[in-house]
């Protein structure tokens, strides 16, 4: 299964060893830029309160995304794009086979 988590759940190591626990890690990577723009701020009252607030939560988090994961994907493509590369990377690392 895939399992995405709120971004705050990276905050806390006892959620990031139950989830390396039960599973493997993918952070995929996008810019600040990719996620302002796709993100509905209207609907997240949390971003609404603040324009700077999604760059403070980038910042803040970032290097916990990339130290709790066990796969880097730096995304700069579509959905296909990036599945691609999620299961050409899982392959590699013998995680999936085919």
């Amino acid at each position: 299964i895939v399992l995405s988590c709120g971004g705050g759940v990276i905050k806390k190591a006892e959620n990031v060893a139950l989830l390396k626990h039960g599973g493997f890690l993918i952070f995929l990577d996008r810019s600040l830029e990719a996620i302002a723009s796709s993100v509905d701020q209207m609907g997240r009252p949390l971003l609404s309160a603040s324009k700077n607030l999604l760059k403070e939560l980038y910042d803040e988090r970032y290097a916990l995304y990339l130290a709790a994961a066990d796969l880097h994907i730096s995304v700069r493509g579509g959905i296909k794009e990036t599945v691609e590369a999620v299961l050409a990377a899982l392959r590699e690392q013998g995680v999936v086979e085919g």
